[in-house]
């Protein structure tokens, strides 16, 4: 009997000792945890006042987080949250989007697209143009400060945004031009005001011939003949104009 009583008293104090070993690595870890991620921290926020001190002012830098092995925090400008960028560090390196996402402002348009794409996918009751959508090829830092100013305001009601078809047609002199004008006039119903189109087009009797159209506004407001000068290839008109047609296969 007392064998037995020592036998489970040994157990227990075997169990007590491993619990409170496992408790103690467990504690250890995450304090180690905490002073990694606190160093980290701090890494990045020396980072962001060497690289961007002359922003600081317009920046506003949120918590650490953390994403497996990478720890990461996001940085957006203090006036518009929709333009940021992200400074992560992972195996000791430090990297940034600050000039794919900030500077040329591809958080900004990202958001803008898709706001955009959502209000044509709310307007466009025209089964003819189901393949519609909008695409911003504009950079940020390429803008001047009135427009750079008013989108950091939040005032997006602005022609930087490109339309975009996708449409077999047939691919004469007549019915090209017929084709731009139908949609720039579907385009002006629907009250939108882009700044170019580009346009995709393959010929119906043919699959393997197709052209890539670029145009700015403007060249349809001047009525012309875009679907002349393409068709002719007309290199100097289209150079005039500043018209960029790419055939396809």
């Amino acid at each position: 009997m007392k064998k037995t009583e020592n036998k489970l008293y040994f157990e227990m104090v075997i169990f007590f000792f491993i619990v409170v070993l496992c408790f103690g690595l467990l504690i250890i870890k995450e304090k180690g945890n905490s002073y990694k991620k606190n160093k980290i921290d701090k890494k990045i926020d020396e980072y962001i006042s060497l690289e961007y001190k002359d922003i600081k002012d317009e920046l506003k830098i949120n918590k650490l987080k953390q994403k497996k092995n990478t720890y990461y925090k996001k940085i957006a400008n203090n006036k518009n949250k929709d333009l940021s960028f992200t400074i992560s560090y992972k195996n000791k390196k430090i990297t940034s989007t600050y000039k794919k996402d900030y500077l040329e402002g591809n958080s900004l348009f990202k958001v803008l697209e898709k706001n955009m794409n959502d209000k044509l996918s709310s307007i466009n009751n025209n089964s003819y143009y189901k393949n519609l959508k909008i695409s911003y090829y504009t950079k940020l830092n390429n803008c001047s400060d009135s427009i750079k100013n008013k989108l950091i305001k939040g005032d997006y009601d602005l022609a930087l945004y490109t339309i975009i078809d996708n449409k077999n047609i047939n691919l004469d002199q007549i019915s090209l031009q017929n084709e731009i004008i139908k949609l720039h006039d579907y385009i002006k119903s629907l009250k939108l005001n882009p700044k170019d189109y580009k346009l995709n087009y393959t010929d119906l009797n043919n699959e393997t011939k197709s052209i890539t159209i670029e145009f700015n506004e403007e060249i349809l407001l001047n009525n012309i003949n875009i679907g002349k000068l393409v068709i002719e290839n007309n290199e100097i008109e289209l150079n005039k104009y500043s018209i960029k047609v790419n055939h396809l296969n």
